[in-house]
């Protein structure tokens, strides 16, 4: 019988616990991070950084798309990087350059907000390998066609790079478990089913 793991969670806000949550129903919170591998066609790589778009609420409920997010400081420090419903607070100056998607730049508003969403717009990758098939090398063994080493948007969302799960294993396996320490932000698997 194949033992399983099991983690207590709370909310970013500390008002919902669950316990006794199987880890094979977790992932990380992020779709993309740091040091994961990457796959695109027959070639595999390391996420090596991610820039992330913020997009923040105001108490009076405007909301802006911050234009560079290391402009921003989360209010609890122990954060590495920002997640939907962290409360973070920046200067006058950073929201008046921001990009409006509801209301407008109001000098009157307080400079904290809460993170609304956050979507990754740059991932830069290291490539590091390619699957070894008849005539896609030379007699010296030189790689071709290796991709951008910095992936766009556009790119991301093209289906064409995808995250190789931290979680993945041969067919015949049991699932393999997540690692995650004190402070990792992590989601369901499956939402839905884990509602019921």
């Amino acid at each position: 019988m194949h033992w399983q793991s099991r983690a207590s969670l709370v909310s970013p806000d500390e008002s919902t616990y669950l316990h006794d949550v199987p880890m094979v129903e977790l992932e990380t919170g992020y779709e993309y991070s740091e040091g994961d591998l990457i796959i695109h066609g027959d070639w595999l790589g390391r996420i090596d950084h991610v820039v992330d778009e913020i997009t923040v609420r105001l108490g009076n409920n405007s909301v802006v798309v911050i234009e560079n997010p290391n402009d921003l400081i989360a209010l609890d420090h122990t954060i590495d990087r920002l997640s939907v419903g962290d409360i973070v607070f920046t200067k006058k100056g950073t929201l008046r350059r921001g990009r409006w998607k509801y209301g407008a730049y109001n000098p009157n508003v307080p400079t904290v907000g809460t993170v609304a969403e956050v979507r990754t717009i740059n991932v830069g990758v290291v490539w590091v390998a390619q699957r070894d098939r008849d005539g896609d090398r030379n007699i010296l063994g030189l790689r071709y066609n290796e991709p951008s080493t910095e992936l766009n948007l556009d790119g991301l969302e093209s289906g064409h790079y995808k995250p190789y799960p931290r979680t993945a294993t041969p067919r015949n396996l049991p699932p393999k478990e997540l690692n995650a320490l004190l402070g990792t932000r992590l989601r369901f698997k499956d939402f839905v089913t884990a509602c019921h």
